[in-house]
């Protein structure tokens, strides 16, 4: 793949279908690729311009190991849109007679959620756990993100357990998972120093132990505790 849009010398190919199946039967004689799938393709090598040939040239083996997921995203939401999707779910989740004893997160990071996308919903989720099932003594926090300041972050992310990532990219081992950058210019939340480092506002802020919600009481069924937990895992 990373050959077929140059010549052997490093000059422009225009692969026909005929010749990008012939590619790889080249490499396996019993090589059979429907016919839509050839043409397309080379439409798409044909089709390149310049500067995409450039980073086609670039892409390294994990860069190909994203392009081929078949799971990639289809559509590119707008923050608005994020927004407005994370508000239907605060309608299902005032239904809730009860507040959870754990909130689980798993974070999309196999290119199905688009990396610009992944910042601001997983902070709006944050956020709406927080407001939906406040922490006791805590201060009622913005309904816009946008508004929230360095106290409101903190307060989102009081007790917030971040696993280390469990499916990591081929070749390399498990790392730390840290809350995402915030989605906002701004530097009211981190400070200015380092508006968008996650791993020291991990470090900063509560620790990353968890704490159970509720537990059994004989009595009353469950009682509850003075906080919330959430633990976000990959």
């Amino acid at each position: 793949l990373v050959r077929l849009p140059f010549t052997q010398d490093g000059r422009y190919a225009y692969p026909s279908a005929a010749v990008i199946l012939q590619f790889f039967r080249d490499i396996s004689s019993t090589c059979e690729i429907p016919e839509d799938l050839l043409s397309g393709l080379s439409r798409l090598i044909c089709g390149l311009t310049e500067q995409q040939r450039l980073q086609w040239a670039l892409l390294h083996a994990d860069d190909w190991w994203w392009v081929m997921q078949a799971q990639g995203p289809h559509h590119y939401s707008s923050p608005e849109e994020i927004t407005a999707q994370v508000g239907r779910l605060e309608q299902v989740l005032c239904l809730f007679s009860v507040p959870p004893s754990l909130v689980t997160i798993a974070r999309s990071m196999d290119m199905y959620m688009p990396e610009g996308a992944s910042d601001i919903a997983e902070w709006e989720v944050l956020l709406l756990l927080r407001r939906l099932w406040p922490a006791t003594g805590v201060p009622e926090l913005p309904t816009r993100l946008s508004a929230c300041t360095r106290a409101d972050a903190e307060s989102i992310l009081r007790h917030v357990t971040f696993f280390p990532t469990s499916r990591p990219l081929p070749g390399q081992q498990p790392g730390p998972l840290f809350a995402r950058p915030w989605p906002f210019d701004s530097a009211l939340v981190f400070g200015a120093a380092s508006p968008t480092d996650p791993a020291a506002v991990c470090e900063e802020a509560f620790g990353l132990e968890v704490i159970p919600l509720w537990v059994p009481d004989r009595a009353f069924g469950c009682r509850p505790l003075p906080d919330i937990c959430y633990e976000l895992v990959d």
